[in-house]
């Protein structure tokens, strides 16, 4: 453990920048049909909650 915290990522949150949303909450999108969205979703999260190894498309 020691070790591992010798090696540890220096991280200093006090410099990093974070942008402000430009609309706070949910947005919904309602001209888009759901084969367009279809192929922007990684299904790999899905398959692995299921304890199926492999990525998708390929797990196919």
């Amino acid at each position: 453990m020691e070790e591992a915290r010798k090696n540890a990522w220096p991280s200093d949150w006090s410099k990093a920048e974070s942008n402000t949303p430009l609309k706070p909450g949910v947005t919904v999108l309602k001209d888009y049909s759901i084969a367009e969205l279809a192929e922007y979703i990684d299904w790999t999260p899905f398959f692995h909650s299921w304890e199926m190894k492999g990525s998708y498309p390929k797990i196919f």
